[in-house]
């Protein structure tokens, strides 16, 4: 079992690219709504509002089964083995308006010498056909989204702009015959950084897969990112009122798969600041030069400005520690602006 964010993001036109894609996902929800019997206990009930999601793997466990019960918003399986069908069945009998995703392991792999077209097609009848249509007609309708190849697994994908030219192609012709079949397409299933490059090859490659997109969207589909939140750092302010005098134990759960999970890791920090130290950077110009400073207690912030109050640019100046203070010197030449600093 594998708890993780998976945003699955609805096609707006016109196009738009987010860089910061984990901030602007949102979760598609719709789908057949079938009247599925409760198991023994359960209740019906609506998406919750968590982010978190189950992406099962071959094993429905008694954990699994106890996260389904707390309706999540999103259900992804891998094939359509009894225990994924179990686990299908309950999420979807106790959450009807939740989303349910689809994909179907393979070997099967594809290079940039094959045809695209002729590919996308082999796909849906060489992996996804034979699999679907061997589920009754009740189980098929639990499915709401069915995804292509696995972040990359198996095609080219993000290696140069031809490569995402060939996999633009491969879903023009693949999400219509997942659309046919009663589905709707999840597309392109991006791994955590990617596409990779500078914000020009970005999006370079993006746009190499704009008309695939737009396919999806008229075919009530959308597109998936996956594992974006996995190396993010997220920040939260606590109380101090929540805080005892002395010792304090802060508790934490990490959920994966296994134990000896190769991508498993965990990082957690408590810092407290005082109101000396979350005090405004102090600016002093110093000749053609902008000297910004504040304290060293504030490492886990970064500069940034602004010449409206309204847009906030981040500083790239890396600062430089002394006498228990951080500091940059910018350009004096530059607008006039303020300064803050704020979680990056």
């Amino acid at each position: 079992m594998i708890l993780r964010r998976l945003h699955i993001l609805p096609l707006i036109t016109p196009m738009r690219f987010h860089f910061r894609i984990r901030q602007c996902a949102r979760l598609l929800l719709s789908g057949p709504l079938v009247s599925l019997p409760l198991p023994a206990g359960a209740q019906a009930d609506a998406p919750s509002l968590s982010k978190l999601g189950l992406h099962l793997i071959g094993n429905y466990s008694a954990g699994a089964q106890q996260v389904s019960t707390a309706h999540p918003r999103i259900l992804k399986i891998l094939d359509t083995g009894g225990a994924m069908l179990a686990a299908l069945r309950d999420f979807k009998a106790r959450t009807p308006d939740g989303v349910s995703v689809l994909r179907i392991f393979t070997t099967r792999t594809y290079s940039v010498s094959s045809d695209p077209a002729v590919s996308g097609a082999d796909f849906w009848n060489g992996v996804l056909a034979p699999a679907i249509n061997g589920l009754s007609a009740s189980d098929r309708a639990l499915i709401d989204y069915v995804e292509g190849p696995n972040e990359g697994d198996s095609t080219p994908t993000w290696g140069s702009l031809a490569d995402a030219q060939w996999y633009n192609n491969f879903w023009l012709a693949l999400a219509p015959l997942i659309a046919n079949a009663g589905f709707k397409p999840c597309a392109y299933s991006i791994s955590v950084g990617n596409p990779p490059g500078s914000t020009t090859e970005v999006q370079q490659r993006l746009n190499a897969i704009a008309p695939s997109l737009r396919r999806c969207q008229e075919l009530g589909g959308g597109w998936s990112i996956t594992g974006v939140d996995e190396s993010t750092w997220h920040f939260a302010t606590v109380d101090p009122a929540r805080l005892n005098a002395g010792t304090n134990i802060l508790a934490a759960e990490v959920h994966q798969s296994s134990a000896t999970s190769s991508d498993l890791s965990f990082d957690l920090a408590l810092r407290a600041y005082s109101a000396t130290d979350l005090a405004p950077p102090r600016t002093v110009k110093n000749g053609t030069g902008l000297y910004v400073s504040w304290p060293v207690a504030q490492v886990d912030l970064a500069l940034f400005s602004s010449t409206d109050l309204l847009t906030w640019t981040r500083e790239n100046a890396v600062p430089a520690a002394s006498n228990n203070e951080l500091s940059v010197t910018l350009s004096a030449a530059d607008p006039r602006r303020l300064f803050r600093l704020q979680i990056p």
